[in-house]
Order: C-alpha cells, then sequence, then structure tokens
C-alpha cells in the first residue's frame, strides 16, 4: 500500500512540473490576404509575444496550401467544428474565430497564467551643448535676445 501511496504521490509531482512548464502556444489558421489575418499577426508579434516571450506560434495558411487547409478542417473536426472564417485560432481546448484581442489574451491567461509585464522605457532626450553655444546663450539672454 505505501509503494503504491509513494508511486501516486511521484506521478502527481511530475504531472505538476510538467503542468508549470507547459509552452505558450497559439495555432493560427489565416489566409493571405485578409487583413484581419495580418492585424492579428502583427498584435502577435508586437505584443503578445513580448507577454510571454516562450510563445510559439504555429501558423498555417489555408488559402493558397490545401495542405494547410486539410490540416484546419482536421483540427476542427476534433472540437466537432466545422472551419468558418480566418483568422481562426486554437489556444488550449478553446477555439476563437476572429481577431479579438481580450479573447484571445484571456484564454492566454486560462492557460498559461498570467503574462510577463512589460516595462515601456521612456527615453528623456537632453540636448548637449557645446561650452561655446552655453556661454553664448547667456550673453544673449543678458541683453534679452
Amino acid at each position: 500500500m505505501l509503494k503504491k501511496l509513494v508511486i501516486f504521490m511521484g506521478f502527481l509531482l511530475v504531472s505538476t512540473q510538467v503542468w508549470a512548464q507547459r509552452i505558450p502556444t497559439i495555432e493560427i489558421f489565416h489566409g493571405n490576404g485578409c487583413p484581419h489575418c495580418a492585424q492579428e499577426l502583427d498584435w502577435i508579434e508586437s505584443e503578445l509575444k513580448p507577454m510571454y516571450p516562450d510563445l510559439k506560434v504555429l501558423e498555417y495558411e489555408v488559402w493558397f496550401h490545401p495542405e494547410n487547409k486539410t490540416l484546419w478542417e482536421n483540427r476542427m473536426k476534433k472540437f466537432n467544428l466545422k472551419p468558418q472564417a480566418v483568422p481562426t485560432n486554437i489556444v488550449g481546448n478553446q477555439v476563437l474565430v476572429g481577431f479579438k484581442k481580450e479573447a484571445l489574451l484571456a484564454e492566454m491567461k486560462k492557460n498559461f497564467g498570467e503574462p510577463k509585464k512589460i516595462e515601456k522605457k521612456v527615453e528623456v532626450k537632453t540636448e548637449k551643448k557645446s561650452w561655446w553655444s552655453g556661454f553664448l546663450e547667456t550673453i544673449l539672454g543678458w541683453f534679452g535676445v
């Protein structure tokens, strides 16, 4: 009995570690020339990837690549769905049709945890002046120029 308990506890420990180490993944079925798809792909590169640095994006163009269209159809069958429109996204066990930032981000959080905080760097530009220009400004300031 004790041996079974130890094996079970070991299994739980390994399962928990594997769950914690899941690689954030999103599958995207899109069409070349689709403006919504282009917006989503840009958003993923510029905003989602910085939040999830280990993000794995599986990108499939379905309008001009029949093998990807077949894959799309097969993936949708697993969810008891038919391909409807692009972009179609799969995050975890959820299918999201269309580009909806909030829904995608909510699914990412649900499946892979809170995103990394992004710190926006504010660059303060200071004008470097030579001693001569500073001196000249001071003299001109005395004369109200």
